[in-house]
Parts: structure tokens; sequence; C-alpha cells
């Protein structure tokens, strides 16, 4: 889930559990409210009952008490009377539902003087009256039907308030959210201009209201200066130092060639010089391994890219490694040559791509038994696809990923000469040219290494 999204999500949830509890507060305390006003009403309107029907007020008659409560417009909703005397004898009743009321509930009235009761969705109350010539007991109730009015009324309210809030709430969470990610996503949009390739740009720090986020910006670009350092003196030790190595290195192959032709040299003096010459061959080619690696790590836009034909390439690479190694053999094979040589075109910087591929095909045929590799070319509209196969040692299967990391060897080639740069150099190259690189193997089985390149366009 997107931050922006989370934020409105959390702030309208924050938003709606406080509006939610406010409303349920509303609308607990209105019918709270509305049950004691109604309580209210019933025990004034029983006490003016009861005293109207008492002896204070001489010549009262049921049938009077009847036409007055007619034409009461204040009279409630299913109001209904009983009026007992002393006795707990019924002299007044309304008697319009079911409710009994007992001798025992009579009493308890009597006894507390007051009492507030419900039944059938109607309150009532039950109040004892007691005057020098009289001692009544009156049971009214009703039904609050304005009350309940207003109480639907007020839930309906709330109801639709609360849909309109929220609303109204993620309307402005989500407003909200654009404006506090806006410094952030501004801030992530200047780290995409900044790559391993480059690391000139630098964080603009933020407009006031923003201080965390210039804070962050400070200290991003503070790392990226102490990157750009690093990077920089690794770059330019591996660089210049490969470079100061290869004179000296050159120079001392030619004058160990130079004396083994030599036909007056002893022959513990010529072994031991050509011991030292295969030590010296192996210093040279480490560094320009590490040479090509740090090539390899440049920026593409920075190499010098020339259009080639595949199949060129990879007959010069065969040509060469055969000429270097007697034993070897490589099988060269077109799966599908295309009828238009354009589709052999790639743009590449032909060192680099020629190391690359002429390491995989060199592994293929050191890594054999029988020192023999098979190369297959096959072209497609877009694309060029190089398989590299041997029938050798292979790789075990927990060291596959492994071997392409700088240096590493896979623990089964033994005493096999190697620095561990071939395949990480490779695999570092090809993708450097947009291309994709794949390797499979299986121990004492064999390994196939499948590269492909984008067609010149």
């Amino acid at each position: 889930m997107k931050f922006k999204t989370k934020l409105t999500l959390e702030f309208s949830i924050y938003v709606g559990c406080i509006l939610a509890v406010f409303s349920l507060l509303v609308y607990y305390f209105s019918a709270n409210n509305r049950e004691i006003r109604h309580y209210s009403r019933l025990r004034n309107r029983a006490m003016t009952t009861v005293k109207m029907f008492s002896k204070d007020i001489p010549g009262i008659t049921p049938t009077i008490v009847n036409t007055i409560r007619k034409n009461d417009f204040s009279i409630l909703s299913k109001e209904r009377v009983d009026i007992f005397d002393s006795h707990n004898k019924n002299v007044y009743s309304s008697n319009d539902d079911s409710f009994k009321i007992t001798n025992q509930f009579i009493d308890n009235i009597r006894k507390s003087g007051e009492i507030k009761f419900k039944y059938s969705g109607r309150e009532g109350v039950g109040y004892c009256y007691n005057s020098k010539s009289d001692n009544l007991v009156i049971v009214l109730s009703a039904y609050d039907k304005f009350g309940y009015e207003r109480l639907v009324f007020l839930r309906n309210l709330l109801m639709i308030m609360f849909a309109a809030i929220m609303l109204f709430t993620i309307i402005l969470s989500r407003i909200y959210a654009n404006s506090t990610i806006a410094p952030l996503l501004n801030l992530v949009n200047q780290i995409k201009r900044i790559s391993g390739f480059n690391l000139n740009p630098r964080i603009n720090n933020p407009k006031r209201g923003a201080e965390e986020m210039a804070i962050i910006a400070t200290e991003f670009n503070q790392m990226l200066d102490r990157l750009e350092t690093s990077f920089e003196m690794q770059k330019n030790f591996v660089s210049n130092a490969s470079h100061e190595f290869r004179t000296p290195l050159s120079k001392m192959i030619s004058k160990l060639e130079v004396s083994l032709m030599n036909p007056d040299i002893e022959p513990e003096t010529k072994e031991l010089l050509s011991s030292l010459l295969i030590d010296i061959w192996n210093i040279n080619k480490l560094t320009n391994g590490l040479l090509f690696i740090a090539q390899a790590n440049l920026d593409p836009s920075q190499l010098p890219i020339n259009i080639i034909r595949t199949d060129e390439l990879i007959l010069q690479i065969v040509s060469d490694l055969l000429k270097a190694n007697k034993d070897y053999e490589v099988n060269l094979e077109f799966k599908v040559f295309p009828e238009d040589e354009n589709k052999l075109l790639i743009s590449v910087n032909e060192q680099l791509i020629y190391i690359a591929i002429y390491n995989i095909v060199e592994n293929a045929c050191k890594y054999s038994g029988d020192h023999k590799a098979q190369v297959e070319i096959n072209v497609t509209d877009k694309v060029i696809v190089i398989l590299i196969s041997d029938a050798g040692i292979g790789i075990p299967e927990k060291e596959i990923e492994r071997v392409f990391e700088t240096f590493y060897r896979a623990g089964n080639v033994n005493k096999i000469a190697g620095h561990g740069i071939g395949l990480a150099l490779s695999r570092k190259i090809i993708h450097l040219h947009q291309g994709k690189f794949l390797l499979e193997s299986k121990l004492n089985t064999g390994t196939m290494v499948t590269i492909t390149l984008p067609i010149s366009s």
C-alpha cells in the first residue's frame, strides 16, 4: 500500500472513530433525556389527575374526568389512567389495554410513594396521593410518540451527517496527504536522477515548512559526497594500478622471452625462466581482468561503441583461443543464419564484448576433460542468442550464484588455473550492453551459458 493511501486511510479511520463515538454519545444522552422528560410529564399529569379526582375538589365524578380528558389536547399518546382508593378498589380506569395491575403492585406504590415502570413500549408511573380526606393510588402510562419521533429524526440526521462528514474527511485527508507527501515525492524524483554511474547530482533543500525533509536532504547529500569520494578512489586505484602494472609486466615478459631464445642457456635456468614467465603471464592476465572490471563498472554512455558483426566476432574469438591453446577444440554452429546480414550487427564496445565471450568459451574448454566446447548462434528478429556449452566438471548447485562473485572459484576446480574473475566480468559486460546472461550447470555433466544481445537498430 502506498504511503499516501495509507495516510489517507488512517486519518479517515481516526476521524471516523471519533465521529462515531461522538454520534453515539449524542444519541445516548438524547435518549436518556427523552426518558427523563417523559417520566416528568407522566408524573405531572398523574399528580394533576389524581388531585382533580380526589375529595379535595368536590363534585368531580368519573364522567366529568372522562369529559375533561376528551377535551384535553395535551393528553399523551396511548395514555392510560387507573385510580385506586384506600381499599385498592379501581375507582377510575381508562382501560384501553390488557395491562393488569395487581394488588401487590399497588401496595408497592403505597410503600415507595412513587414507582417507574415500562411495558409494551410505554413508560408509566405509579403515584400515591395522600390527603386529609383521601388515600389514592394513580397508575398512569403513555407512549412517548413525539419523543421517539425526535430520536428517529436525530438518529437519521446523525447517520447522514456521519456519511457526509466522512466523505468530506476522505477528500480533505487526500488533499492533506498529497501536500504532506509532496516534499518526499520531490526528494524521490531527485534521487532517481542519481545512479552508480553518476553521483554528481545533489538533492535540493525543500522550501520552508519541511524542516525534516531539509535534514534528510542534507544528510543524503553528505552520504553522496562520501560515496562519490570512495567510488572515485576505488575506480582510480584499480584503473591506475592496472595501467602502471601492465607496462613493467610487458617489459618483463619481453625480456624473459628473449632470454629463453638464447641457445646457450642452461637447462635449469631455462626451466626457472619458463616458470617465471608463466607466473608473470598469470599476473598480467589478472591485471588485465581488474582493468576490464573497472571499465565494466563505467556508465555505458561513456564507452566507445562500435557496430560489429557477431559471426566475425565469434570466429575471431575461436581463432585466437585455438592459437593460444593447441589442445582446445571449439565446434561452431549457426542454428539460424539470417538472410539479411544486418541482423548480425550489434552495437557494443568491441574490446569488452570480446573479453566477455572469450572468457566463457575459454572456461568451457578449460573445465572440460576433453577440452571441447560447443558454440551455437541463433538469430531472431530482435536479438542474437549465443549458447556456449561443454561436457565438463560442472558447478555444484549451491555455488552457482557465488561464482559471479569476483575472485570466487567453485570448490571442484581442483588445480585448474584461474583467478575467479572471468564469469563475474563477463556477466557485468553483457549487462552493461543491455543483454541477458544465463548460466545453467550440473555437477559432472556440464555447463551451458546463454548470452542474449540486442540487434543493432
